[in-house]
């Protein structure tokens, strides 16, 4: 009776062991799985910020450029030569574009990758930059057009213009159109408000810039220090 007892908890005990040794062996197979999807993830949203801060750097010399100008057109117009002029409202008459690359952040936080990284501050900062900072530039953006557009539309109900081989619309003879243009009291205060949007954009941008860099460098030495 001793010895079926005895034997029959080694075989208790075996089993217990065996389930025991299986369920951990799944747990590490679903921890390597889940390092593994983590890095993944964060090199993805690695590549794709990299592309962005290209993209990021463009549309700020570009902001910078369009305002320099607008400065000059608000605050010294008359000191500025008409060939100027021609040019400046040729360039400033256009809005400005950002296109972030959203898709690899979209698929990773709709297949539920995103939320291996365990780091919850790089996963914090990775969201805020996708879902308020970039969003953010986007509002800003559209604002843009939306003065554009008003600028556009005094310039074809009081000037004659044609089409811009640069951007949208020029005047057809800046000469005829100089002294009416240079006491054009609404067209400065669209200058005005075009300017102020486009300096509160670029603000943004440039913080935004910021924190994708410092984002980066997080992702980074998370990469490095799985692989160590």
């Amino acid at each position: 009776m001793k010895n079926i007892l005895a034997k029959g908890g080694i075989e208790f005990l075996a089993v217990l062991i065996g389930i025991t040794s299986s369920l951990w062996i799944d747990d590490y197979s679903t921890s390597l799985n889940d390092k593994k999807k983590e890095k993944e993830a964060l090199i993805n949203i690695s590549g794709s910020l990299n592309k962005d801060l290209k993209h990021i750097d463009w549309v700020i010399r570009d902001l910078n450029n369009v305002n320099t100008m607008l400065d000059s057109m608000i605050y010294n117009f008359n000191s500025l030569p008409k060939d100027s002029v021609a040019s400046f409202m040729e360039k400033i008459n256009t809005y400005f574009l950002f296109y972030p690359n959203l898709s690899t952040y979209e698929t990773l936080k709709n297949t539920g990758q995103l939320y291996k990284i365990s780091d919850l501050d790089i996963l914090e900062k990775i969201v805020n930059i996708y879902d308020m900072f970039y969003k953010t530039i986007e509002v800003w953006s559209l604002e843009d057009k939306r003065n554009i557009l008003l600028l556009q539309d005094h310039l074809i109900e009081h000037y004659d213009v044609v089409p811009s081989d640069i951007w949208i619309i020029k005047f057809r003879d800046l000469d005829k159109e100089y002294d009416k243009l240079k006491n054009d009291q609404k067209l400065f205060n669209y200058l005005s408000v075009i300017y102020g949007t486009k300096k509160g954009a670029l603000e943004t941008i440039n913080w935004t810039k910021k924190r994708v860099l410092k984002t980066l460098l997080k992702i980074d030495l998370s990469i490095k220090n799985m692989d160590n």
